[in-house]
Parts: structure tokens; C-alpha cells; sequence
């Protein structure tokens, strides 16, 4: 049996009088890969931070088994413009000796740019950057939210080949946040569909084949191939 990594309960979360999360339950195993979507406004940043300590539940709980989350933030960091601060100096800023950040930086394939200043790299290798900075101190679990904003479609690529190997071949328990569908549904173990309730928890394939989709999103809603 796999032990849980993060239970949620009955959980619901209310802003003044607005309700942005109602009664979601929903476990989290280790090594899973979940992807969660949703709406604009559906609630699942408000879920994220829940599970990250940063907001508290009006209602209901979120337990978490471990205190070793990785988390990598929508276009993680800083703006870099004309911020000269290297590659390897931006690991470094999570502590960490020169071994453990000699490893996330073959871990992540960016080993051969540790030198180099972070806006000199095209927008998925500052994602692998921030990726292995949250590796620095070996999580259990890595969430990142909506991590390929504004890279092109050959970096998201190589990016997913990096996320299905943390997952597959290290074990790593992830949880991706994105509007992409397509994608989601392509490179994910289990999905989870939110809209202020938990409208589906379980394969993503499954969720293809009903009406759930056109339900949250509109009938314009279309699922695009993407081939990796």
C-alpha cells in the first residue's frame, strides 16, 4: 500500500462572503503525479496554498504526512532582466552544499549553464532552474503551479520529460497545477478537476470520455493534441 502524502477532508474555504472552495476531499499517494485544472477562479490556488501552510480552511482539513514539499511558484522567482545573478548563485540562495547543488543540476540537465546569468536562458531553462532549487533538500513532494506559462512547445516537452523522470525514475510525488488541458491529460497518473467542488478525481483518460469537460468549460472547450 502506497502512504498517503496529503489527505483533504471535508474542506472549505470562504473569502468574506464569497465561497471559493466547497466540501473538496481528495488524497494525494506517494509517487502519484496529479494534475489538477480548473476555471480561472475554480479555487485551486486557494487549494495550493491550503496545502502549503499559507492559508487556513474555513472548514474541514488538510493534513499533510510530510513536511519535505518542494514548490516551484507561476514564473517562478524574480523577473531577471538585467539581474546579474548566475544559475548556480540562484540554487544557492536555498542553502545547500556544492555537492547538493552539483546533483540538482545534473538532476534537471542544467549543469552546463551553471554559470551562465539566469536572463541569458530561454523561459524553460529558468523553469528547470527554479525546478532544482526546490530539489536542493530532497522532497517528497514538488508542486508546481502553472510552470510552463510562456515557454514555447519544444521547452514544455523536454520539461515534461523532466517531470515524468522526477516522478518515475526518483519517486518523486508531484502535483501540477495547469489550464491546459491537453497536456495535462497526456502526462499525468491521476487528474483532478476543480471547481469550487471536486468535480473528478481519478484517470485522466476517463475524464476525456465524458461531458465533464464541456461542462466546466464551455462547449468551445477542445482538446488539442499535443504528441510527446
Amino acid at each position: 500500500m502506497k502512504k498517503e502524502i496529503i489527505k483533504i477532508t471535508d474542506l472549505s474555504f470562504s473569502y468574506k462572503s464569497e465561497v471559493i472552495l466547497h466540501e473538496v476531499s481528495l488524497t494525494v499517494k506517494e509517487g502519484d503525479f496529479l494534475g489538477l485544472i480548473g476555471p480561472n477562479g475554480s479555487g485551486k490556488t486557494t487549494l495550493l496554498k491550503i496545502i502549503l501552510g499559507l492559508l487556513q480552511p474555513t472548514s474541514g482539513r488538510a493534513e499533510l504526512m510530510t513536511k519535505k514539499i518542494g514548490y516551484v511558484a507561476q514564473k517562478a522567482g524574480f523577473n531577471a532582466i538585467g539581474f546579474p545573478i548566475t544559475v548556480e548563485e540562484v540554487i544557492s540562495m536555498a542553502g545547500g552544499s556544492q555537492e547538493e547543488i552539483e546533483r540538482v543540476l545534473e538532476l534537471t540537465n542544467i549543469a552546463s549553464k551553471k554559470k551562465r546569468l539566469l536572463n541569458e536562458l530561454s523561459g524553460g531553462q529558468q523553469q528547470r532552474v527554479f525546478i532544482a532549487r526546490a530539489l536542493l533538500h530532497n522532497p517528497e513532494l514538488l508542486i508546481l503551479d502553472e510552470p510552463t506559462v510562456g515557454i514555447d512547445s519544444q521547452s514544455q516537452n523536454n520539461f515534461y520529460k523532466l517531470l515524468k523522470k522526477l516522478n518515475q525514475e526518483n519517486g518523486l510525488t508531484l502535483i501540477l497545477v495547469s489550464h491546459e488541458l491537453d497536456v495535462v491529460a497526456k502526462e499525468v497518473s491521476s487528474v483532478a478537476c476543480i471547481n469550487k467542488n471536486l468535480i473528478y478525481h481519478g484517470q485522466p483518460q476517463e475524464l476525456l470520455e465524458t461531458d465533464l469537460i464541456e461542462k466546466l468549460y464551455g462547449k468551445n472547450q477542445r482538446l488539442i493534441a499535443h504528441h510527446h
